[in-house]
């Protein structure tokens, strides 16, 4: 599992079986497919490349932390069929390429999963 954090070192969502989940872990807000990141409505917004998080112009957008290995959620049915429906809609199959730059983007990682 991995916290994805802000610029400040806020948590601001978990990674988790490829599925991107708000921090109490209860709501699949998305997905990771390899390194591209997917919102709820099966559009790309992102890549995690070494351990960052960057929208689709190369700024960042968050800080992939690997979290205590002894958290463990019970991932329920429901999340299992969002999860599953995020994919299975997904009509961009491929990825594009990013040119990564060290700025951080106006937009939060939050803001690309509304």
């Amino acid at each position: 599992m991995y916290n994805i954090t802000d610029q400040l070192n806020k948590k601001i969502v978990l990674i988790y079986r490829n599925m991107i989940l708000n921090t109490d872990g209860d709501t699949v807000l998305g997905i990771a497919v390899g390194d591209c990141l997917f919102n709820s409505r099966s559009v790309v917004f992102g890549k995690i490349i070494r351990s960052t998080a960057y929208n689709l112009k190369g700024e960042i957008i968050g800080r992939a932390v690997l979290a205590n290995p002894a958290l463990n959620f019970n991932i329920t049915q429901e999340q299992l069929k969002q999860a599953w429906n995020i994919l299975s809609n997904i009509t961009e199959h491929t990825c594009p390429w990013i040119q990564m730059s060290e700025e951080w983007a106006l937009h939060s990682f939050a803001d690309h999963l509304a």
